[in-house]
């Protein structure tokens, strides 16, 4: 299992969303992984997830100093993308997705990864200390997810 794509820019507030794998239809030969931020915070993502989220990230910072037109193009579809998923969704999802959607349109405006980035240090993980899983994304916002990453990947 290699986790190296797993970058420090990383965002927690991406992270949260970003869709895991359902463990109830995952065989037994796929194994969670478990990383340690530097802030000494334990996350469990699915390895591919990760690695996806890790990708993203990398060729989004690329594109911003390579090609700064194409990086706010894509930042600015990415953000329509996750706002239409925010009308659709409701709740807290919807606000999560509606925030996010706002830091890739700032990402978009300046033509920087540094909305990107986390603001704040990442909260304390109030469902591993109750010992339930977090709530899951719905299969709207997993497809968004599918369809951001398989953007990026394209760019």
């Amino acid at each position: 299992m290699t986790i190296s794509a797993v970058t420090s820019n990383s965002s927690p507030a991406v992270d949260d969303l970003t869709p895991t794998a359902d463990v109830s239809s995952t065989s037994a030969a796929t194994t969670a992984t478990t990383t340690k931020t530097a802030r000494g915070h334990h996350h469990h993502h699915g390895s591919a997830k990760v690695s996806e989220m890790g990708q993203m990230m990398s060729k989004l910072q690329s594109l911003a100093t390579g090609n700064p037109d194409e990086f706010k193009t894509l930042t600015s579809s990415i953000a329509d993308k996750l706002t239409v998923a925010a009308q659709q969704a409701s709740g807290d999802e919807a606000t999560r997705l509606s925030d996010l959607a706002k830091k890739f349109q700032a990402a978009s405006d300046s033509g920087t990864t540094d909305a990107l980035q986390p603001s704040r240090p990442a909260p304390h993980q109030p469902y591993a200390d109750a010992g339930v899983a977090p709530p899951q994304p719905s299969a709207q916002a997993k497809q968004t997810f599918e369809d951001i990453f398989a953007l990026v990947k394209n760019a």
